[in-house]
């Protein structure tokens, strides 16, 4: 199964990427959900037991997934994780 993310977070990832619409404008989350729509993508639901996790610093977190903690600064700046400072 596929992840699926808010029109939001892709309008972000897309700008980030530097991709533009066919008219050459940037991403919004409107532009995206018409694109979802047309294209019959189903839409971003979060499942209702997805709570708000352990409050964890990077350094932390890095070493529980086995990565890099450059790897989880990319995946903040990309929108693929959530969260804050």
């Amino acid at each position: 199964m596929a992840l699926l993310y808010p029109d939001t977070v892709i309008a972000g990832i897309l700008n980030r990427q530097g991709r533009k619409t066919a008219r050459g404008l940037r991403f919004e989350a409107n532009r995206v959900g018409s694109l979802r729509t047309n294209w019959r993508i189903p839409c971003f639901e979060p499942k209702p037991d997805s709570g708000v996790g352990e409050v964890m610093t990077i350094a932390l977190a890095a070493a529980e997934l086995n990565v890099a903690p450059s790897t989880l600064h990319r995946w903040l700046n990309e929108g693929l994780i959530a969260g804050e400072q």
